[in-house]
């Protein structure tokens, strides 16, 4: 009955925030606090990626990878990588768990211009592998193999 939506502000004065919107009523009943880029939905949990930035400050981009229990709508933790990867990560461009391992993918589109990353990891957050992929690299799909 609840609808997660992230919003990316406009990177001037209105920060980015991801907000839960209760389906039955249409009305706001939480604001998280953190920024979501792009997100993905496993049982309870709630996995994303922020890349923020703000013309303002104009510093680096602030990237985080955080975990929230959608029972609670408590973050467990703003870094779900636990093995120092997130380091080799330059762009976060895409987010996905697989439904029965619970392996965590998130790419990685580099400068944009460049062949990207796909990275693997575990789902207590260390690296499993890594491959290179083509340009931009974004989307997932999983399919189930025949027995």
């Amino acid at each position: 009955g609840y609808l997660w939506v992230s919003s990316r502000g406009d990177y001037y004065n209105v920060g980015s925030d991801l907000f839960v919107i209760d389906t039955r009523t249409d009305e706001v009943v939480d604001t998280m606090g953190i920024a979501a880029t792009e997100l993905c939905i496993d049982g309870d949990n709630l996995y994303l990626y922020s890349t923020e930035y703000s013309y303002i400050d104009e510093q680096e981009w602030d990237i985080s990878y955080a975990l929230i229990d959608t029972r609670t709508r408590k973050v467990i933790t703003r870094n779900f990588i636990t093995d120092g990867t997130e380091k080799e990560i330059t762009m976060p461009y895409g987010i996905a768990v697989n439904p029965e391992t619970k392996e965590i993918y998130v790419t990685d589109a580099k400068s944009f211009v460049v062949r990207g990353t796909l990275y693997c990891f575990t789902p207590d957050g260390r690296k499993k592998w890594s491959v290179t992929t083509g340009d931009i690299p974004a989307h997932f799909a999983f399919l189930k193999k025949d027995d």
